[in-house]
């Protein structure tokens, strides 16, 4: 499966900087693995933004490319105040937030393995945090 990762936050977060550093160990982690034929790719969009504003997390399962978008949502002022080690920490916590999208999509998304997905993300994250 294919991981596309972008982010979409305010600078002083340094997310980009964990993203760019990560970013294709993530994508290469997933490439030999598939968990549905109809998922070929997750579009992750790591998103900084102040809790205040209240900002609905987007998801949008588009059916004939066989994507599903996500926003990973992290809380600005945490991430902002953070050191460099936890902001990573932060950042690969975010990533559990996809389960229960995933669980939200097995209806649309035929043969959905979410389990085998659960395992693989946990195996990925035990790497770093």
């Amino acid at each position: 499966m294919k991981i596309f990762t972008t982010c979409e936050i305010e600078w002083s977060t340094k997310i980009d900087t964990i993203l760019f550093k990560y970013g294709d160990e993530i994508g290469n982690f997933f490439k030999e693995k598939n968990y549905s034929y109809d998922l070929e790719e997750l579009a992750l969009i790591i998103v900084c933004r102040p809790k205040g504003l209240a900002l609905k997390q987007r998801k949008r399962y588009d059916a004939r490319n066989k994507i599903l978008y996500i926003d990973i949502m992290l809380d600005y002022g945490l991430v902002a105040s953070s050191n460099m080690t936890e902001r990573e920490i932060l950042f690969f916590e975010g990533f559990r937030q996809i389960i229960p999208i995933l669980e939200k999509y097995k209806k649309k998304i035929v043969g959905l393995q979410i389990e085998k997905f659960k395992e693989d993300l946990d195996s990925l994250l035990s790497q770093y945090i």
